[in-house]
């Protein structure tokens, strides 16, 4: 899988169309992974300030400069930052004959009362654009957008700047790390299937952070987790909960090297979820039956149905007159304390910058 980095830039009033066209490159990987490309977009919204020991706009610049294919969209105005990057872009091209430069000016209504002297740059970068060379394009809607960006990869391709593998056909395609494995708990098991399915479209060994996370993110959405505490569970089924539990840890686990490879940044919190994870199961192993669970025992029946069978007995509580289980603090609150932890870390994770 041969893989291009776009990097999209555009001030913040064309957000809109930055996230349509976020939507056109995913839906365009998905008709060419057979042709063994894919493509990265890079927003400035992906950027975490904390990840720079430098300036922020520094680490966009770097990115720029490694990128493939460099767009930017401009509408009323262009801002320091933006003529920066494009100055970055473009001297990089000049140099290197990389990244691809493109220039996307929208031609649309605007209220002249929304008007101020940030009109006076744009007219300014215009100018520049024209004594550069630089050809200007303009657009008038994001549909129009997609269909002049689909001809320049037309023309990229005849090219030979984007070059399509051979014989991707008859290459074997992965279905992810975990593709030899079974999974039993529904929930599990369909971002489980989900995620080999991406694997096999996409033609990849690595899904991409924004693709990955949110699927990771829904195994936390489901009793277990996020919607009902220890103590909110009438039925008591320990037993249930412990599996769906472990069968959670294998799947983030089985995919700790991809979070680390395409989300360095979020890779510290996520081992700390894999700790927070493997403690609320272990802990729940052995508060909640009698005797504790021996991991040993169990280890090679995650995922199977097999697992409730080497399982001791469930511990049964006393009902209150809601019917919940009237659980004593020095049981509860370590099983508890684990699982909010790791529920919390995995939203951090997902908080995007």
């Amino acid at each position: 899988m041969k893989k291009q980095t776009i990097f999209l830039a555009s001030s913040s009033e064309l957000k809109d169309d930055r996230d349509q066209f976020e939507i056109y490159i995913g839906r365009k990987n998905k008709q060419l992974f057979e042709k063994g490309i894919f493509f990265e977009l890079i927003l400035w919204e992906d950027f975490l300030d904390a990840m720079s020991q430098t300036r922020l706009q520094d680490e966009y610049n770097k990115a720029i400069s490694e990128c493939d294919i460099f767009i930017m969209l401009f509408f009323t105005k262009v801002g320091k930052y933006t003529e920066e990057e494009f100055d970055k872009a473009f001297s990089r091209f000049k140099a290197t004959s990389k990244p691809k430069v493109f220039t996307y000016f929208k031609n649309a209504p605007v209220l002249t009362g929304n008007l101020n002297e940030d009109i006076i740059s744009l007219l300014q970068f215009k100018n520049k654009l024209f004594q550069l060379g630089h050809y200007i394009t303009t657009y008038t809607s994001i549909d129009d957008l997609k269909f002049q960006f689909d001809q320049q990869l037309d023309k990229l391709t005849s090219d030979g700047f984007i070059e399509f593998e051979k014989d991707v056909t008859n290459q074997k395609i992965s279905t992810g790390p975990c593709e030899n494995m079974e999974f039993t708990d529904s929930t599990v098991n369909d971002v489980f299937s989900r995620l080999c399915k991406l694997h096999s479209e996409l033609r990849i060994e690595f899904l991409p952070a924004e693709i990955l996370l949110p699927e990771l993110d829904a195994l936390f959405n489901r009793k277990t987790f996020r919607f009902e505490k220890l103590r909110n569970c009438p039925e008591q089924r320990w037993a249930d909960r412990l599996d769906s539990g472990y069968q959670t840890l294998r799947l983030l686990e089985c995919y700790a090297r991809n979070v680390r490879e395409k989300a360095a940044d979020k890779f510290p919190l996520y081992q700390k979820l894999l700790r927070e994870a493997d403690g609320y199961c272990m802990q729940m192993g052995t508060l909640l039956f009698e005797p504790s669970v021996d991991y040993n025992e169990i280890e090679s029946h995650i995922g199977k149905s097999t697992f409730k069978e080497h399982l001791s007995e469930q511990i049964k509580f006393e009902k209150g007159q809601s019917k919940k289980p009237i659980i004593p603090d020095d049981i509860n609150d370590p099983i508890q304390q684990h699982c909010d932890e790791a529920i919390s870390l995995m939203d951090q994770i997902m908080k995007k910058s």
